[in-house]
């Protein structure tokens, strides 16, 4: 098992390994992340494992933070990821969420990232915190929402050509 990073009343977060991998290939493949984050191209376990090497993992390395995978603790499975990233073309740090969709609706997220909203504050010393999102995920501007993060505008990232809400804390 790899650093754990928090515990909430129902998951843990921790850093993401290869072992990860197949977790990592039906999330990215998974119906919304397709629709609201988009095809990273990862269709092979080979694949995943060089997405959590090339993507994730150099993250906790360059920032002292990044995405982390979520168990749950009972269960002892994967079901989603969130985190803290800082994306060169931002400004501030932004939070990060995803979800198997076997698991949205029943308040996993939002009480994941609420304690990495936490997390940021108190052990990371980051008090804004930026989060983007389309226009037509209204899930992810609910747990925006609960995080006190307030529509501030928009922005666009580095070869993308949609543009995104921004929310801040």
């Amino acid at each position: 098992m790899d650093k754990v990073i928090l515990k909430t009343q129902r998951t843990r977060l921790q850093e993401t390994n290869l072992n990860d991998a197949a977790f990592y290939l039906e999330l990215l493949n998974s119906p919304s992340w397709l629709h609201f984050i988009g095809d990273r191209k990862v269709h092979s376990l080979e694949d995943a494992e060089n997405y959590i090497k090339n993507k994730i993992r150099p993250g906790y390395a360059e920032h002292g933070f990044g995405m982390y995978t979520v168990y749950l603790e009972e269960e002892n499975i994967p079901v989603g990821v969130c985190g803290v990233m800082k994306r060169e073309e931002l400004e501030q740090a932004d939070i990060g969420f995803a979800m198997l969709p076997a698991f949205e609706g029943q308040g996993i997220i939002t009480e994941t990232a609420l304690a990495i909203r936490e997390y940021a504050r108190n052990q990371l010393g980051i008090h804004t915190l930026w989060g983007i999102t389309t226009h037509d995920n209204f899930a992810s501007m609910r747990v925006m929402e609960k995080l006190g993060m307030k529509l501030i505008g928009n922005t666009r990232l580095d070869g993308d050509s949609e543009e995104l809400l921004l929310f801040s804390t």
